[in-house]
């Protein structure tokens, strides 16, 4: 199937009432979240995704773009983010007390993450002394961390959302 064909086929099912309503809590927390936490949108984005996914249907419906396409404001690949993090790291990112999100981005891809987590805790690292810090252990043989691929986050304080759906009650 050609991408156009993708995109059309996505469209029709995103106008599939079951789709609509297993949606429009999600997308109303969403556009009611007065918090920035990333934390709380990578619930959300999970939530929703696991919603869509008990209601039998196809993957494109709950991909990463569908979610930037229903709320807008945000990037597919920033969905990706927040939602891999979450996955990833919900159940103990509060035992990690004084990290940041991005702390827990960063170390995403680590195997060994918890250890440099844990280290960034006893040792106050900032992420950027985190990263460092590992890749000098690690012996430095990839590239050097760059402090500009820290992710904080994305969000335009100016954005006004596309749909007016209250938050619903859980």
């Amino acid at each position: 199937m050609d991408d156009v064909a993708a995109v059309d086929q996505g469209s029709q099912e995103e106008q599939d009432p079951t789709l609509e309503k297993a949606s429009a809590p999600f997308v109303g927390q969403w556009n009611q979240l007065v918090s920035t936490t990333n934390w709380e949108k990578g619930k959300i984005i999970t939530d929703w995704r696991n919603a869509l996914i008990d209601t039998g249907a196809p993957a494109t419906v709950y991909s990463d773009e569908a979610w930037t396409q229903r709320v807008g404001g945000v990037t597919g690949q920033h969905v990706g983010r927040l939602r891999r993090v979450y996955q990833r790291f919900h159940e103990v990112y509060p035992t990690y007390e004084g990290l940041f999100w991005s702390h827990f981005h960063a170390a995403l891809d680590w195997e060994d993450a918890e250890m440099w987590l844990e280290g960034a805790v006893q040792n106050k690292w900032s992420v950027s002394q985190m990263r460092t810090t590992r890749w000098t252990t690690m012996g430095g043989t990839d590239v050097m961390p760059i402090d500009a691929e820290i992710v904080l986050g994305e969000l335009d304080e100016d954005f006004e959302p596309a749909q007016n759906d209250a938050p619903t009650a859980k």
